[in-house]
Formats: C-alpha cells, sequence, structure tokens
C-alpha cells in the first residue's frame, strides 16, 4: 500500500472530506495506514485459528476413534478425562498456562513461543467435543 510519513498522519477514511485515496481506511497518529495494520493482525489471528482448529481436530478425531473403537474400559476412561478437560475454562487455562511460561522462559522467551502456546493451549482444551461426536 502507500509509504508511512508523518505528515499523512490521521487522515479520514475516504469518503470523508480531506481523505486520500492511498489511504482507504485513514491513518493513525504515527501517519501508518490502518488497512495495513489489519491486515498484518488478520494474519496472526488467522495463524492461531487454523493451527488450533487442526490440533483438536486430530486430537479429538485420534480419542473418539479410540474411545468409540476399543469400547469397554478405555471408552470410559477417555471419556472422562474428556469430561474432567471440559470442565475447565479454556480462557482460564490459557491465563494459567501463559503466566507459568512467562515467569519459566521470561519476556524474550516468551515472546517467541506465544503464537505456538497458543494455538496448543486451545487445541488441547478444545478436543473433547469432536471426540464425543466422533465416538
Amino acid at each position: 500500500l502507500a509509504q508511512i510519513n508523518i505528515m499523512n498522519s490521521e487522515l479520514p477514511p475516504v469518503g470523508m472530506s480531506g481523505a486520500d485515496p492511498a489511504f482507504p481506511l485513514g491513518t493513525d497518529a504515527q501517519g501508518r495506514d490502518l488497512l495495513s495494520t489489519i491486515l498484518y493482525g488478520t494474519r496472526v489471528s488467522l495463524m492461531i485459528g487454523f493451527g488450533a482448529v487442526v490440533l483438536q481436530a486430530f486430537l479429538g478425531i485420534l480419542f473418539g476413534l479410540l474411545a468409540g473403537y476399543l469400547g469397554g474400559k478405555v471408552d470410559a476412561v477417555l471419556m472422562r478425562i474428556a469430561d474432567v478437560q471440559l470442565s475447565f475454562s479454556t480462557l482460564m487455562v490459557a491465563i494459567i498456562v501463559g503466566a507459568v511460561f512467562k515467569a519459566s522462559f521470561g519476556n524474550l522467551m516468551f515472546g517467541e513461543i506465544a503464537i505456538y502456546m497458543l494455538i496448543f493451549i486451545i487445541g488441547v482444551a478444545e478436543w473433547p467435543q469432536i471426540a464425543r461426536t466422533v465416538r
């Protein structure tokens, strides 16, 4: 899109008076294009979302197939584990695990693994719904 220029700071979106067509959603106080900022943030969010769905689908299908195929005690144990997992809030688990990781590894290392940690937490926390459906 357009280049960053401090002289283009706080431009309104297209359709308002004083707008520049090079910045369809306007600019912020530093002259950065808001559309570019939104697209960059979307990239990270979609990576977390797709990664978590792939992980939870893999785990859910695996445990659901095992529980359904083997049955008996294996089914009972896997579904009780799923019940315990469902009793915890995903947000609560993410906050606790995030705090433990941050305290253990420090801010620098935490910044590098934060996205992968979120994918792991969401994927592991949400597999029971898929496992029950597959079972």
